[in-house]
């Protein structure tokens, strides 16, 4: 068995452990995101900038807060995390047009290719 066929044959293990329910089956914050267009701009940066905050607190909670975020601050050290959004947004804008989706089409859809950023 190649390796192409053994990872495929353990994610259609997880696959089926979760259809069956061995997973837990409890709804996770991210699966209810707010309503925003799949392939929105805004649905990309909704995804993509609170895992900028991810390293330090409790998956579950960062995402319950993310849910909120449009309301409510997600920040859980006001003076760094809003640092850190600040300079990932600022990149985004000078680097990527203001798009993130631009980060997948600029590198092929890979996740191979080091971050290359075209202007």
């Amino acid at each position: 068995m190649n390796n192409k066929d053994e990872i495929l044959m353990k994610v259609n293990k997880l696959v089926y452990a979760h259809r069956q329910g061995f997973l837990g089956g409890e709804k996770m914050p991210e699966d209810e995101p707010p309503y925003l267009e799949k392939g929105s701009k805004q649905n990309y940066m909704y995804f993509t900038l609170p895992m900028a905050l991810n390293y330090q607190r409790n998956s579950y909670v960062l995402w319950e807060c993310a849910n909120r975020m449009y309301a409510d601050k997600v920040a859980l050290q006001p003076n760094k995390q809003p640092a850190i959004w600040k300079k990932i947004c600022e990149t985004i804008e000078d680097t990527l047009d203001g798009d993130i989706r631009n980060l997948f089409l600029f590198n092929d859809y890979s996740v191979n290719l080091k971050l290359i950023f075209y202007r």
